[in-house]
């Protein structure tokens, strides 16, 4: 192989590696943003947000605040996970699906990183179409509107 050709494929390999890093906050299971803001404000907005687009919010996680009441300070800053769920969906995915209930209600995760800004992200719901094999059309479709959804409540908080 030529110099030319390692050097020409090193800084594709290095484009490709800034910009996962620099811009995309996303891989195959996971999708994030990170952003300037409370944890209290994320919060009335991811749970508004939810609401907005029929889904409810059926519980909050406080995990940071469960860790730090076991003691323990060295952990995540503001790290929630927000069940969300909406059984009109839940029931097309379901239906004909039944071992898909072991990835629903859907999570919204938060957590604050080590330079201070806020981490929101959700993990991916179409995956799941090829990595278990789903073949019902009305699960499929419902699946990528779940994800679609999700992204939609992450995103309004960059707005």
């Amino acid at each position: 192989m030529s110099v030319k050709k390692l050097l020409l494929g090193g800084l594709a390999a290095a484009y490709l590696l800034f910009f996962q890093i620099g811009f995309a906050y996303e891989n195959e299971e996971i999708y994030w943003i990170k952003i300037d803001m409370s944890l209290e404000e994320a919060d009335m907005l991811i749970q508004s947000e939810a609401e907005g687009r029929n889904l409810k919010v059926i519980k909050v996680l406080h995990i940071t605040k469960g860790i730090e009441e076991q003691g323990r300070k060295d952990f995540w800053k503001d790290m929630n996970i927000y069940l969300t769920c909406s059984l009109a969906m839940g029931y097309k995915i379901m239906k004909k699906n039944p071992h898909l209930a072991a990835f629903f209600p859907c999570r919204i995760f938060t957590y604050r990183d080590k330079d201070g800004k806020l981490v929101v992200g959700m993990s991916k719901t179409t995956p799941l179409i090829k990595k278990l094999k789903v073949k019902d059309k009305e699960a499929i479709e419902t699946l990528k509107s779940v994800e679609k959804t999700m992204r939609e409540i992450i995103n309004s908080l960059k707005e």
